[in-house]
């Protein structure tokens, strides 16, 4: 059994979100064939988190054991004009979630879930949104915790939970 605390982030946290990121987007693949650097690279994926922290509504929470992170999950507003793949609207933060993949299957996913989504209910937010692949096994997670489709954007499905 694990023994693990959430906690929220800090800016020294910055590297390890990228890192869960790119868990994020290669859920699917060996991590050890692609290089986190390179991902960034990518202009829709640097963006993602381009100066996480210094944006208003910015907020993050880390999965922890014996201080070894574990996963994270975020959120982050986004505009008409500067979105990501599960935008719905400027008053509806996107989470990212990413888990280190041998602690995966442990429940981590969930219970940051849960926290992140009882810290906007907490700030006044009505409903939060993500994408996720349509074959993604953390799809069943969020459906399980009352996310439901919204429309499909490119290969991945836009998904709300309202809170």
């Amino acid at each position: 059994m694990m023994y693990y605390i959430i906690r929220k982030w800090k800016k020294s946290d910055f590297q390890f979100l990228k890192e869960m990121l790119f868990y994020a987007v290669y859920w699917n693949e060996e991590n050890t064939t692609k290089q986190l650097e390179k991902l960034f690279d990518k202009p829709e994926i640097e963006k993602l988190l381009h100066r996480f922290g210094d944006r208003e509504g910015d907020y993050s929470l880390i999965a922890e054991e014996n201080g070894i992170p574990l996963g994270a999950v975020w959120y982050r507003y986004w505009t008409d004009n500067n979105h990501s793949y599960g935008y719905v609207n400027k008053n509806t933060p996107e989470i990212g979630i990413g888990v280190k993949s041998e602690y995966r299957g442990n429940g981590i996913g969930k219970k940051l879930m849960n926290e992140i989504i009882k810290n906007a209910k907490l700030k006044g937010i009505k409903q939060i949104s993500l994408s996720v692949a349509p074959e993604n096994f953390a799809r069943h997670m969020y459906e399980n915790i009352e996310f439901i489709y919204l429309e499909t954007v490119g290969t991945s499905w836009t998904m709300v939970k309202s809170l």
